[in-house]
């Protein structure tokens, strides 16, 4: 290869500089490869039924009082105070590559991406799911989350009356 001739060189720098603009692109979450279309789950797909809507009002207000920014201590964000571990584990359940700066913000987004954590996990009731939410794939087995579901539970049983 001769690296005096002007095309070659413009070439192989033009080559290197879509090769680390795709690289960035792909780390920072802005461009993904798919090797198949996403199939959402028609249970996600459909929505939250009523008494799940209650469960996750229950669970906004505990996480963030209802602000849609909030940010906590520990990184995680949004109004049901979503980790970007936890984003992408119910992402990857609904096929999904929606990037977590970006939609964490969103109640819809959030709410898919719960319900499909929760459903990937098998929690039923919503002492599991709220347990879950806060503690993890295990957290309705944890005597640490415990606390949280009582909160969850109190707010449920307001909305009750």
């Amino acid at each position: 290869m001769n690296r005096d001739n002007p095309i070659v060189v413009l070439f192989v720098t033009g080559l290197l500089t879509i090769v680390i603009v795709t690289g960035i692109l792909f780390f920072c979450g802005e461009l993904t490869f798919r090797s198949s279309p996403a199939v959402v789950p028609p249970e996600i797909e459909r929505g939250p039924a009523p008494d799940e809507l209650r469960l996750l009002d229950a669970i906004r207000t505990v996480e963030s009082a209802g602000n849609d920014r909030a940010v906590g201590a520990s990184g995680e964000r949004g109004p049901y105070s979503i980790t970007k571990p936890y984003w992408t584990d119910g992402c990857r359940q609904l096929g999904v590559f929606w990037s977590y700066d970006k939609y964490v913000w969103s109640r819809a987004h959030c709410e898919a991406v719960m319900r499909a954590y929760w459903n990937r996990y098998g929690a039923v009731t919503d002492e599991e799911k709220a347990r879950m939410h806060v503690g993890g794939p295990r957290g309705h087995l944890k005597m640490a989350t415990l606390p949280y579901w009582r909160k969850v539970q109190a707010l449920l049983e307001t909305s009750d009356e």
